[in-house]
C-alpha cells in the first residue's frame, strides 16, 4: 500500500507538471505524513510545491494544525494541499475547519483567482492603405478628424489607467481608421 501511493502522488505530480504554467493543486485524504513520505517531502524540498496548511501556519503561530483524530487525542496531518509555483502565487489563506465528519478535520485554501487572470489580444494583419489619390487636406482638417477619432476611442481612458497595452491597441486601431478614412475620400468630413 505504501509503495502504490508513493507511486500514485509521483505519477500525479508529473502529470501536473506536463500542465505547463498554470495553477495546479493537489489536494486529498493521503492517509500518510509528510515524515513517512519520502513523495511528499519532494514535492517541496525538491519540486517547488507549497503545502497549504504551511504558508497559511506561517501566518501564525507556525504550525500546521491536525487534520486526523483517530486514537490519538493531539491528532495527526494526514490531510493536504499542495500548490504549484503559480497556484501558491493566489495564496490568499489555509484553515482547518470541523465540518462534522468524525475524526477528521476539513482543509480549505483561498486562492485570490484574480491573479491568474490573463489577456489575449488578436492581431490582425493591417488593410492596404491606398495613398495614390489622396487630396489636398488642411493640416486643420486632418488634426481636427484625428482628434475626433481619438477621443472616441478608448485611447485616453487606457492612458488614464496607466493601461499601456491597451492605449497602444486602441491607438493603432485609430490610426489604421483614419488613413482608410483619408484614402478613401479626399473630402474629409469630420463625423
Amino acid at each position: 500500500a505504501v509503495e502504490s501511493r508513493e507511486r500514485l502522488l509521483a505519477d500525479v505530480r508529473r502529470e501536473a507538471a506536463r500542465l505547463g504554467n498554470v495553477p495546479v493543486a493537489i489536494v486529498g485524504d493521503l492517509n500518510t505524513t509528510a515524515a513517512s513520505s519520502r513523495e511528499l517531502r519532494e514535492y517541496t524540498e525538491r519540486y517547488g510545491w507549497s503545502d497549504a496548511a504551511v504558508l497559511g501556519a506561517g501566518r501564525c503561530d507556525g504550525t500546521p494544525e491536525p487534520t486526523f483524530f483517530g486514537k490519538s487525542k493531539d491528532g495527526t496531518r494526514i490531510d493536504y494541499i499542495f500548490l504549484n509555483n503559480v497556484a501558491a502565487c493566489g495564496f490568499v489563506d489555509c484553515e482547518v475547519i470541523d465540518a462534522g465528519v468524525p475524526g477528521h478535520r476539513e482543509v480549505s485554501v483561498f486562492l485570490a483567482l484574480e491573479r491568474f487572470e490573463q489577456v489575449c489580444h488578436r492581431f490582425h494583419v493591417p488593410k492596404e492603405i491606398p495613398t495614390a489619390g489622396w487630396g489636398d487636406v488642411s493640416d486643420k482638417t486632418a488634426n481636427l478628424m484625428a482628434e475626433d477619432y481619438l477621443r472616441r476611442s478608448k485611447f485616453h481612458i487606457a492612458i488614464a489607467m496607466g493601461a499601456v497595452d491597451d492605449a497602444w491597441h486602441a491607438f493603432c486601431a485609430v490610426a489604421e481608421k483614419y488613413l482608410l478614412v483619408r484614402a478613401a475620400d479626399n473630402k474629409i468630413r469630420i463625423e
